[in-house]
């Protein structure tokens, strides 16, 4: 499979020959992203990383003229590896055929509509992606790495997500961003990223990596870094996954029933139909995130209380509370 051309999208068959190597497989599912692609690619490459790495873009079936031709010109890029689908199969297919396709021990994914953060107070202590792989690498226990996260386009500030995440918080949806930083063997052992999580599959991914460890007998520590290395784009687009109309009941459901370990260890003798009532009422409030950030971060909280007062003022209260 050579860089810059189009690869096969793996399958599950091919798995058992994979072995990945020391470093990291950064990739990116794409759908009709637009110029925004661009932005996401660059920002990346650009990147000072010291672990080995690659990059990795999924094209999931996009017909946009604009996505069409800026995929055209990463063709010719060694630095990147094309993977394109016939067709849209969604966002956890084409994670997949990232995922399944990685050459490194660690993986991470960026929205193509995203960035991670270039400025030099985010790089001062270093990429990312070294310091996540770092941690992995030299702690067993760790399940995944992950970061503050900044909100750029149409609203600023930091995420009420900007705080960090335990298994207990995980497993009561605590927002898990797309951007964690896991051992690919992990993901790839659990089958990656269920397909009927149509929506809410951060969250669910993270609660089935926690899971599928427990499973195997294995500590789930969660390490946080409180420099905001990613950058979310907050904007209206009735495209996204996030305006789409779906059950969050039902996503709960199917990430209970498909990941018991986790949910059993912190709702113990329920019936499924309780564990998802259960996790639905635990997801936290704006209030509550603000506790747990300032735990984390007491000047951090008090910005973020500062910005969203700000926002609530000039009435726009939907992207400023996002995600």
């Amino acid at each position: 499979m050579m860089m810059g051309t189009l690869a096969p999208i793996p399958s599950r068959s091919t798995l058992a020959s994979l072995c990945p190597r020391h470093g990291a497989t950064i990739a990116v599912a794409c759908y009709n992203a637009g110029s925004y692609l661009a932005e996401c690619v660059e920002s990346i490459l650009r990147q000072p990383f010291c672990v080995p790495h690659e990059l990795i873009i999924v094209n999931d079936g996009s017909n946009d003229p604009t996505t069409l031709r800026i995929l055209a010109d990463f063709k010719t890029n060694k630095a990147i590896r094309l993977i394109h689908h016939n067709r849209n199969m969604g966002l956890p297919a084409a994670r997949n055929s990232g995922l399944f396709a990685a050459r490194y021990a660690y993986a991470t994914f960026i929205d193509a509509d995203d960035c991670l953060n270039e400025s030099a107070a985010a790089l001062k202590k270093g990429t990312y992606l070294d310091r996540a792989v770092n941690a992995l690498q030299s702690d067993p226990k760790l399940a995944f790495a992950h970061c503050a996260t900044l909100m750029i386009g149409d609203c600023g500030g930091f995420t009420s997500s900007a705080y960090p995440l335990t298994e207990e918080l995980v497993a009561a949806k605590h927002h898990v961003p797309a951007s964690i930083v896991y051992r690919t063997e992990d993901a790839i052992e659990l089958g990656g990223y269920n397909p009927s999580i149509v929506k809410w599959t951060d969250w669910s991914f993270g609660a089935s990596l926690l899971s599928h460890r427990i499973s195997k007998g294995l500590e789930n520590k969660i390490a946080y870094f409180s420099t905001p290395y990613y950058l979310y784009r907050a904007y209206g687009d009735p495209q996204r996954v996030s305006q789409r109309r779906v059950s969050e009941p039902e996503m709960i459901r199917a990430t209970v029933e498909n990941f018991r370990p986790l949910f059993d260890k912190y709702y113990p003798n329920l019936d499924d139909n309780e564990k998802v009532r259960r996790v639905f009422a635990a997801k936290p409030t704006l209030l509550e995130c603000v506790a747990h950030m300032a735990k984390s971060d007491l000047a951090r909280a008090r910005q973020f209380i500062r910005e969203r007062e700000l926002d609530r003022q000039t009435g726009d209260r939907s992207i400023a509370l996002a995600p």
